[in-house]
Order: structure tokens, then sequence, then C-alpha cells
């Protein structure tokens, strides 16, 4: 078992760099101020019509800063509160960057 518990740590280890690397490519990069504006003058008009396609923009909303629950809203399909969200976060984003 120890020989085991011993190669197993060293292909981990070796695979490790892999994991890393996967991650960061992984991780979106934060939206501007004028992309995060455009992106939500896409979602809002979907999501005031329960468009189902606006699951489509969630890696997008991920890269925007305080939108995690407007994305958990989206995931649930409960359009009607990520509506409402999307309207307090495009205030703060305002209030934000003026």
């Amino acid at each position: 078992m120890n020989i085991l518990e011993t190669e197993l740590m060293s292909v981990l280890e070796e695979l490790k760099p892999l994991l890393d690397e996967t991650e960061a490519r992984e991780k979106p990069r934060a939206l501007d101020k004028e992309q995060a504006f455009a992106l939500f003058t896409k979602l809002e008009p979907m999501l005031e019509n329960d468009n189902t396609d606006c699951i489509d923009l969630l890696d997008e909303l991920r890269a925007v800063p305080g939108a995690e629950e407007l994305v958990r809203y989206i995931e649930n399909f409960d359009f009607e509160s990520a509506a409402m969200t999307l309207v307090e976060l495009r205030k703060k984003l305002e209030k934000y960057n003026e």
C-alpha cells in the first residue's frame, strides 16, 4: 500500500500543472462597463419574454462582477427575479462607474 500511495502521489504531482492550466483557461476575464451594458441590453428582452436562450449568455454573465445572483436566477429559470436583479445590477454598475 505504501508503494501504491507513493506512486499515486507522484502521478498526481505530475498532473497538477495540467489542472492549473485548464482552470486558468476556463476562468472568464471580467467584462468592462461597455461590454457589460451591451450584454444587459441583449439580456433584458430575453428575460422579459421568458426566453430560455438567455442560458447561452451565462458564461458571459459570470464575467460581470457582482452578477452571481443574476446567474443563479437564470440557472433556475426564475426570469422574473432575474429581470429585477438585472435592473439593480445595472444601477450599481452605473453608480460605480460615474
